[in-house]
C-alpha cells in the first residue's frame, strides 16, 4: 500500500513540474470551454496574414486577442461558454464583426473575407442554443442548451430523465445506470466542470440522477464514442455538465412544481404512485465588480411521498389469519400504512474572478443530499419512489433509511501566457457519505415458498444476505489534478496535459449482521423454533483506492481549409487495492496472490473532419481510436473481504434446526421464551466460541482476482455525415462500432466437468452432497468464485439525427438502429455469483445482450408563441430488450438457479426472447406574464407526463419461467406475458415508469 502512494505521489509531483518548466500542456478544457477558429480571405480568395482578430464574451467582456497565420488562419482557446462578438481589424478598412455562440467542447467556425459581407451569422433560437455545424470537429455529441434545459418536461427535472432525450441512450435494467452506445452503465464517465463525479460504487453513478440540481446547469452533453485524447476512463460514453456563471447584469430566478395524487392516475396495477410530489428553488447571479467578478448560485430541494401498505395477504389466501402464529406475527410487526418518502436537497454556487487581464480564478462549491425511506419495489425515473404500494415485507423495519451526501469543492486557474499560450490548473476535493441505517424494529416478511417454506419470517431487523439492502455503508475521497496548457495557432490546437484522479475509500459491508431467522411455518414461529439462522461474523470493513492517472496529448491540425485531422495519444494507469494480510493464512484461496495495478492502458486516437465544400454545410466525419474502461471498486472489495484468508472482515455462521436453541441455550439464553419484538443475536465474542474464525470457510464462498486481471480494453470506430439542408436545418447520419474487450466476469472453479443428461442438458455431480464434497477441485469451499477479464461485447449503430434551430423553435430528433452482443452484462460487480448458466460452455453465452435494444426514437421541440406561450415536447419511444427462458430450479446441479431449457439436444442461448418496448410523450404549456419595466417575468405552467397514460408493464422474473424443455408447452401458463386470462396485468410485472401525471407550476425570472 506504502509503495503504491508512493508512485502516485511520483507521478503527480512529476505532473506538476510539467507546469514549472512549461512544458507544452491544454486539456481537459474542453471539458468547461470551447474554442473558435476561423479564416481570414482578401476579395480575391487569397489568405491574408498578421491580422487581429478579438472574440469578446458578450455578458461579461472578457476579451482574448490573437493574429491571422499566414495562411489567414486564427484559433482562439479556450474560451468560458458563452455568446462571443467575434472583431477583425483589418488596416484601412471597416471593422468586420460576427456573432457566435461557444458551446461545451465546441469548435465555433466565424471566417471572413475582406470586402465582402460576413456569410455566416449565428443562427440561434435566442443567445444560448449552437444551431450551426462545427466543421472541425471529430468526435460524436449531443447537447441539451439551456433553452431545452429550462423548458422540456422532464420529471422530477432528473438528469437521468434529460439524459433520455439524446440518441443511443438508455437506463440500463440491473442498476438503473446511464448506458451509452450499448455499453455498461459502469463504464460510462460523469464529469461536472471538468471535474469527475463518478461514483466509485452502486453501479457507479446511478445516484447522480437526482442530485445535481438543473437550475445550475448552462449545458448538457453526453459524448457518445471516440472522443479525443483528453477523455478517458471510459469505453461507453461521458456526460459533461456545464455549470452556470454570473455576468454583467443581475439575473435569478425562483420556481415552484408541485404534483397531487388528484392529478395523477392509477398504475396498471391500480396502484397509487404519488401522494404529493413539491419540488422548490431558484439561483442568482451577477456582479460583484463588474467585467471582473461574477457570482452564481443555486438552489433546489424536492420531497415527494406516496402510500405503501404492508399486507400479510398470504395469510388470507393460507387460511391462517386467525391462526395464533399469525396474531402473534402481527402482533410484532403490524400490517399497516406507512409513507414512503424520496427527500433532495442541493446546492451549487460558483464565483468567477479575473484575478488579472491574463488571469481568471473559477470556484465552485455544491452539496446534494438525499433521503429516500420505506419504499418497495424497483425504482423508476419519475419520482425516485419504489413502484410498489402494497408490500408483504414490514419495510419501515426492513427498507433501509438512505441517506447521501456529496459535497464537492473546485478551483481552476486559467492563465494567458501570450496570445498563443494558455494554461489551467484545476483542483477537485470531493466527499460522498453513503450509509443505509436498519429501522428500530424487527423485519418480517410473509410469503409462501413453495417448494420449501410455506411462510418465512425475519428478523431482529434482519436484511436478508443481498447486496443493497443493510449492512452497507461506503465514503469516499477524492483529490483530482489536472493541469493543461495549450498552444493555439491557426493551424494548430495543441493539448497536453495530466490527469490524477485519487480516490480512497472506507466500506462497510456486512448484510446479516444483525442476524436472520427462518421459520416455515406459523407454529414454529410462535414456539420460536426457526429452520435456520444465519449471522454476518465479521466486521465487513474494507480500506480500498482507485488511484487512475493518465497523460495526454491532442493536436487538432487544420492541415488544409476545410480539412481537419484530429491525432491523439492518452496513456492512463490504474494503481488498484491488493488483498489484506491474511489472518488465516491456510484458508485463503489459492488463486488469491495479488491484484496487478493495470500501467499499460495505451491509446492512440485519430479524428479526420473534411468541410466538402469550404461553407460548414456538408462534413464528413471519422474517427478511431482505443478506450478503456475505469475500475469498479465494489470487485476488489469482494475479493479482499472474501478470499477465505480475512474472517474477522468477512465470514458467518450458518445453525439449523435444534442447534440454534442450542447454541443460545450455552450463553443463558432460552430462545423459546425470547421476546419475539426482540429475538436474540449473538455477539462477535460469543460468535467466536461458537465457531472460530478458523473454521467458518467449511463449506463457504469465497472470491479472489485473476492474477492477470485486466481492465477492459475498447478499440472504436465511427463514421458520420452532416449536412445542413437549410440554413436553420441540419441532419446527420452517424455509424458506430465499439467493441470491448478483456470484461471482467465471476466463473466458479470449483466444479467437475459436467455429463451430458439424456435430454442433453450438462449435468454436474451434486457436490453440495456431503458424500461428494471432497470431490471438489477446492473442497474447502462450497463455491469459488475467480474474477476474471475474459469476456466481450460488440455493439454496432447507425443514427440519424435532424436538428431545426429556427427564431421561434427549436426541433431535435434521433433515430438509433443498434446491435448489440455480449457475454456478460453485470453491473452489480458480481455481488450475487456468476451470471452463465455452464461453467465449462461459455461459448453459449455470447448473445444479445441485456441491453441489446433495436430501436430507440428521442425527439424534443421548443416552441415560442405569440402573446407569451411556449409550448414543448419530449418523445422517446424505444423497443424491448431480450430477456432469456429460465428453468426456475437448479437443473445443472452447480448451485445456481439461472439455467435455461433445453431445445434440440442443446441448453439454448441467452436472451432468445424479447420483452415488451416503452413508449412515452410528454408536454408542456407555459404562458409567460412580463414584469412592469421589463424587469422580468412571471410563468405558470402545466407539464403533462406520460400523456398518453402508455403502460409501460415489462414482463418480470417470474413470467420468464418456462420449464425445462422448449420442445413442448411451457409448464408455466403465464410464461412471456404481462396479462393474466382477465385482461389485468400479472402482479410481479416490471413498471417502467409512472402512468399520466399533471405537474403545475410557478416561476419567477428576473
Amino acid at each position: 500500500m506504502t509503495s503504491k502512494i508512493h508512485q502516485c505521489l511520483l507521478f503527480v509531483s512529476s505532473a506538476l513540474l510539467l507546469v514549472v518548466f512549461q512544458i507544452s500542456v491544454w486539456g481537459q478544457s474542453a471539458a468547461n470551454s470551447g474554442q473558435i477558429s476561423g479564416q481570414v480571405l482578401d476579395s480575391s480568395g487569397l489568405a491574408v496574414p498578421g491580422l487581429e482578430v478579438s472574440a469578446r464574451n458578450k455578458d461579461t467582456n472578457l476579451i482574448r486577442t490573437t493574429i491571422t497565420d499566414e495562411a489567414g488562419r486564427y484559433a482562439i482557446g479556450p474560451l468560458p461558454l458563452g455568446n462571443y462578438q467575434v472583431t477583425l481589424k483589418p488596416a484601412n478598412l471597416e471593422e468586420a464583426t460576427q456573432d457566435v455562440y461557444v458551446s461545451l467542447g465546441g469548435r465555433s467556425t466565424a471566417n471572413f473575407q475582406l470586402g465582402v459581407q460576413p456569410v455566416r451569422q449565428s443562427v440561434t433560437v435566442t443567445a444560448d442554443a449552437p444551431g450551426v455545424i462545427e466543421p472541425s470537429q471529430t468526435f460524436s455529441k449531443s447537447i441539451l442548451t439551456e433553452i431545452q434545459l429550462r423548458n422540456l418536461p422532464a420529471p422530477g427535472r432528473r438528469i437521468k430523465n434529460l439524459f433520455l432525450l439524446t440518441p443511443a441512450t438508455q437506463i440500463e435494467p440491473e442498476c438503473g445506470g446511464f448506458s451509452i452506445s450499448g455499453q455498461k452503465g459502469v463504464f460510462t464517465s460523469f464529469n461536472v466542470d471538468g471535474g469527475d463525479y463518478t461514483s466509485s460504487h452502486f453501479c457507479g453513478h446511478i445516484e447522480m440522477s437526482p442530485s445535481f440540481t438543473v437550475e445550475a446547469l448552462q449545458e448538457f452533453q453526453v459524448l457518445r464514442s471516440t472522443f479525443s485524447a483528453e477523455f478517458g476512463r471510459s469505453t461507453g460514453g461521458i456526460i459533461n455538465l456545464a455549470t452556470k456563471s454570473g455576468t454583467n447584469q443581475y439575473h435569478g430566478s425562483a420556481f415552484y412544481l408541485f404534483r397531487n395524487k388528484a392529478f395523477t392516475m392509477a398504475d396498471p396495477f391500480n396502484r397509487e404512485q404519488i401522494n404529493s410530489g413539491n419540488q422548490f428553488g431558484g439561483s442568482i447571479g451577477g456582479p460583484i465588480k463588474k467585467d471582473r467578478t461574477f457570482f452564481f448560485s443555486a438552489v433546489e430541494g424536492q420531497d415527494n411521498t406516496k402510500p405503501v401498505d404492508v399486507l400479510y395477504s398470504q395469510l388470507d389466501l393460507l387460511g391462517l389469519r386467525n391462526s395464533p402464529g399469525a396474531q402473534a406475527l402481527v402482533a410484532t410487526a403490524p400490517e399497516s400504512r406507512l409513507k414512503a418518502l424520496s427527500q433532495l436537497q442541493s446546492v451549487v454556487s460558483r464565483i468567477d474572478h479575473q484575478l488579472t487581464s491574463k488571469n481568471t480564478l473559477v470556484g465552485r462549491v455544491d452539496f446534494t443530499r438525499g433521503k429516500i425511506t420505506d419504499v418497495a419495489g424497483s425504482f423508476i425515473n419519475t419520482n425516485g419512489l419504489g413502484a410498489d404500494s402494497i408490500t408483504n415485507r414490514d419495510v419501515e423495519n426492513a427498507s433501509p433509511t438512505s441517506n447521501r451526501t456529496n459535497v464537492t469543492g473546485m478551483l481552476q486557474l486559467t492563465s494567458i501566457l501570450s496570445s498563443r499560450r494558455t494554461n489551467e490548473f484545476r483542483f477537485e476535493a470531493a466527499r460522498e457519505f453513503r450509509p443505509w441505517n436498519p429501522g428500530n424494529g424487527p423485519e418480517v416478511t410473509v410469503r409462501d415458498g413453495n417448494p420449501i417454506q410455506t411462510v418465512a419470517i425475519y428478523g431482529p431487523q434482519a436484511t436478508g444476505l443481498g447486496y443493497g439492502n443493510v449492512g452497507y455503508k461506503f465514503t469516499d475521497r477524492r483529490i483530482q489534478l489536472v493541469d493543461n496548457y495549450s498552444i493555439v495557432s491557426g493551424a494548430h490546437t495543441m493539448r497536453f496535459g495530466v490527469d490524477a484522479n485519487l480516490v480512497n475509500s472506507n466500506v462497510v459491508f456486512n448484510p446479516g449482521y444483525n442476524g436472520t431467522y427462518r421459520f416455515d411455518s406459523l407454529g414454529s414461529y410462535l414456539a420460536r423454533s426457526p429452520a435456520q439462522y444465519q449471522q454476518f461474523a465479521g466486521t465487513g470493513a474494507v480500506d480500498t483506492h482507485k488511484h487512475q492517472i493518465a497523460f495526454y496529448l491532442q493536436d487538432e491540425w487544420r492541415i488544409l481549409r476545410g480539412f481537419t485531422i484530429s491525432p491523439g495519444f492518452r496513456y492512463e494507469m490504474a494503481l488498484l487495492p491488493d488483498y489484506k494480510q491474511s489472518t488465516v493464512p491456510a484458508n485463503r484461496f489459492p488463486l488469491a496472490t495479488t491484484v496487478p495495478d493495470d500501467k499499460e492502458m495505451y491509446g492512440p486516437r485519430l479524428g479526420i473532419a473534411w468541410d466538402v465544400r469550404n461553407n460548414a454545410k456538408t462534413v464528413i466525419r471519422a474517427a478511431a481510436g482505443m478506450f478503456y474502461a475505469p475500475p469498479y471498486i465494489t470487485l476488489w472489495e469482494q475479493a479482499i473481504g472474501s478470499n477465505g484468508g480475512n474472517p474477522e472482515i468477512s465470514s458467518s455462521i450458518t445453525l439449523n434446526n435444534a442447534a440454534i436453541g442450542s447454541a443460545f441455550q450455552q450463553f443463558g439464553v432460552n430462545l423459546a421464551t425470547a421476546d419475539l419484538k426482540h429475538l436474540p443475536v449473538f455477539t462477535a465474542s460469543q460468535l467466536n466460541e461458537l465457531s472460530a474464525p478458523e473454521n467458518r470457510i467449511a463449506n463457504g464462498t469465497v472470491f479472489a482476482f485473476d492474477p492477470h486481471f485486466r481492465l477492459p480494453r475498447s478499440p472504436q470506430f465511427r463514421m458520420a455525415l452532416e449536412q445542413e439542408i437549410s440554413g436553420s436545418v441540419t441532419a446527420s447520419v452517424d455509424y458506430t462500432q465499439i467493441v470491448v474487450t478483456r470484461m471482467d466476469r465471476v466463473r466458479n472453479l470449483n466444479l467437475l466437468p459436467p455429463i451430458p443428461d439424456a435430454t442433453g442438458r450438462p449435468v454436474y455431480t451434486n457436490l453440495s452432497l456431503p458424500v461428494n464434497a471432497n470431490l471438489r477441485p477446492y473442497p474447502k469451499y462450497a463455491f469459488a468464485y475467480l474474477t476474471e477479464s475474459s469476456a466481450r461485447s460488440l455493439y454496432r449503430s447507425m443514427v440519424g439525427t435532424i436538428n431545426v434551430r429556427h427564431r421561434v423553435f427549436t426541433v431535435t430528433g434521433s433515430y438509433t438502429l443498434g446491435f448489440s452482443k455480449s457475454y456478460d452484462d453485470h453491473e452489480n460487480g458480481g455481488f450475487s455469483s456468476a451470471n452463465y448458466v455452464d461453467a465449462f460452455n461459455l461459448r453459449n453465452e455470447y448473445n444479445w445482450s441485456n441491453i441489446d435494444q433495436r430501436h430507440q426514437v428521442a425527439a424534443n421541440g421548443v416552441f415560442f408563441l405569440p402573446k407569451g406561450f411556449e409550448v414543448s415536447t419530449a418523445i422517446r419511444y424505444n423497443s424491448g430488450r431480450p430477456y432469456s427462458p429460465r428453468t426456475g430450479v437448479d437443473s445443472n446441479n452447480d448451485g445456481i438457479i439461472n439455467d435455461r431449457p433445453v431445445l434440440n439436444g442443446s441448453v439454448v442461448p441467452r436472451n432468445t426472447y424479447r420483452n415488451y418496448g416503452f413508449a412515452d410523450t410528454s408536454a408542456r404549456v407555459q404562458k409567460a406574464f412580463a414584469l412592469p419595466n421589463e424587469k422580468g417575468k412571471i410563468s405558470v405552467s402545466a407539464e403533462m407526463f406520460n400523456l398518453f397514460n402508455f403502460a409501460n408493464v415489462e414482463i418480470g422474473s417470474a413470467q420468464m419461467t418456462y420449464g425445462p424443455n422448449l420442445a413442448v408447452p411451457s409448464t408455466n401458463p403465464l410464461f412471456g406475458k404481462v396479462r393474466d386470462s382477465n385482461g389485468n396485468y400479472i402482479v410481479g410485472s416490471t413498471l417502467r415508469t409512472t402512468p399520466f401525471q399533471v405537474q403545475l407550476g410557478l416561476r419567477l425570472d428576473f
